[in-house]
């Protein structure tokens, strides 16, 4: 008999097989930072979520059961202040099955057999659920799986909380869940293209569940997503169009019908809640993102310098009035500001602090930047600022150097194909700006360059880059849309 026989009856969440995915962070340090530093607005349904996620992930994912357990119990009164609100107190059972669930499990990972047996005699039993408990019990699951990201978890997600929506379509939260569910499907879905339905037929389901979720509790989160989903919607019409449709063109109304619903929401959600550093943050980077005619950034520089008013030391708000600062001209302002948010611990705020310092001083110390701060970030970071030190020595054509960090960056990865080596931009070039390109096929040009040149460079390093290569990004290697970049960047090396 297996000893978690007992269970295989409930809706434990460690038998919800969700994916385990590579996530940039710790997904259990992050779920448990919401925790401990909660904005203004933080539903305590969302800290529970973050709190099952947090479990989950420790167990499952890190397969570290003895700290899932330690998170369980410190964090034991998410749950107690959840049962009280006024809000969620319909979904008591739905919440006890998951939480008494997952302490049974962890109880007998534990070996206390006795606390085992306790725990699980007070599980509610799920097949005696009335209609909105069951609703509890997938939109808590759908919740869950959306904090996993890829695409099997969303698809999941979204069948779990339209289910939740139909048999208890009063509750905010799976209205929410549900729209946020279908945003990031779609998103998903254009990028690769997957779907055969029109996006405009997903963009309609998805803006009606996410009204629905703030008409019925109008918090700011939910105001805000609200709003950045027009957002986004915009964009695709304004980059499947290549410009911004006229304005008395009635087929491209719901342009306009959206950028100004946005541009209402980001100024509603400040007029209310104002006062919330974190609100203000978002919508000062919505008013930045949005297409013209709505992008206003005189409007978004004033939102982050509120932000920043309210917490200076956090350094996603510098680096963002740095990119504000930059656009509208203020290079000196934004170059301390991204100073400032790398010294925070923002990896990406480097490579603006590298970019804006060659524009300002000549004499430029880049590597210095590059290096100053490289021990505090996690392990995705460095391997950021390897890639990067690699083209800094590539342009200055210290060889060894160059492939040293290259096999660093990919060895920080876990040589998994992250973002970064998909899409790498030179900050480190002579020219102002370059275009992105595969670091992948970049660094595979320079071996054969190095190789056909016959320059003098050190023959192991070049045999682990190259092995490292084929063995592990074989298909990146074929991915060639980038090559006329990369040729023009090997061109002003080696001419």
């Amino acid at each position: 008999m297996n000893k978690f026989d007992e269970l295989l009856d409930t809706e434990c969440p460690f038998f919800w097989n969700v994916d385990k995915v590579y996530v940039e962070q710790n997904l259990t340090e992050k779920m448990l930072s919401n925790l401990d530093e909660p904005t203004e607005d933080s539903s305590l349904f969302q800290n529970f979520v973050y709190l099952v996620t947090a479990v989950y992930d420790a167990a499952v994912v890190r397969e570290d059961a003895l700290e899932a357990r330690k998170i369980l119990l410190k964090y034991d009164c998410v749950y107690d202040q959840l049962v009280e609100d006024d809000m969620m107190k319909d979904y008591i059972l739905a919440f006890k099955h998951i939480l008494f669930s997952m302490s049974a499990y962890l109880s007998r990972c534990a070996k206390k057999d006795d606390l085992y047996h306790e725990v699980l005699r007070e599980i509610p039993k799920s097949t005696e659920f009335d209609d909105v408990n069951k609703a509890g019990l997938y939109g808590t699951k759908a919740a869950v799986l959306l904090e996993f990201g890829p695409f099997e978890p969303t698809i999941a997600a979204c069948e779990l909380s339209k289910k939740a929506v139909e048999l208890d379509d009063g509750q905010a939260e799976w209205h929410f869940i549900y729209g946020k569910g279908l945003h990031r499907r779609r998103r998903i879905e254009r990028k690769n293209s997957l779907s055969s339905r029109p996006e405009v037929e997903s963009l309609t389901i998805e803006m009606k569940h996410l009204e629905k979720s703030v008409d019925l509790c109008p918090t700011p989160s939910k105001m805000v997503f609200l709003a950045e989903s027009y957002a986004d919607a915009v964009s695709m019409i304004y980059y499947e169009n290549k410009c911004i449709p006229p304005e008395s063109d009635k087929k491209h109304a719901i342009f306009y019908k959206m950028g100004n619903r946005a541009v209402e929401l980001y100024r509603d959600a400040v007029s209310n809640f104002g006062k919330s550093w974190y609100i203000l943050l978002r919508c000062g980077m919505g008013f930045m993102k949005l297409e013209k005619p709505f992008k206003d950034v005189v409007v978004a520089k004033k939102y982050l310098e509120d932000a920043y008013d309210l917490k200076p030391d956090s350094g996603f708000i510098c680096h963002q009035l740095s990119i504000v600062c930059s656009r509208t001209q203020q290079l000196d302002r934004a170059f301390e500001f991204a100073k400032k948010a790398a010294d925070l611990g923002v990896v990406l705020a480097v490579l603006d602090e590298v970019r804006l310092g060659k524009q300002l001083f000549p004499k430029y110390d880049v590597l210095h930047s590059l290096k100053r701060n490289f021990d505090k970030y996690h392990a995705h970071g460095r391997s950021i600022l390897s890639l990067h030190q690699g083209t800094f020595h590539f342009f200055k054509k210290n060889w060894d150097a160059c492939l040293r960090s290259f096999i660093d960056s990919f060895e920080l990865c876990g040589r998994k194909l992250l973002p970064h080596l998909k899409s790498h931009s030179p900050y480190t070039s002579p020219k102002r700006w370059m275009r992105p390109f595969s670091a992948i096929i970049f660094i595979d040009r320079v071996l054969k360059e190095l190789r056909n040149r016959s320059i003098p460079v050190n023959d192991d390093l070049v045999i682990e880059l190259d092995r490292i290569l084929h063995e592990n990004y074989a298909e990146a290697l074929k991915d060639t849309k980038t090559l006329p970049v990369v040729t023009e960047i090997l061109r002003m090396v080696f001419g």
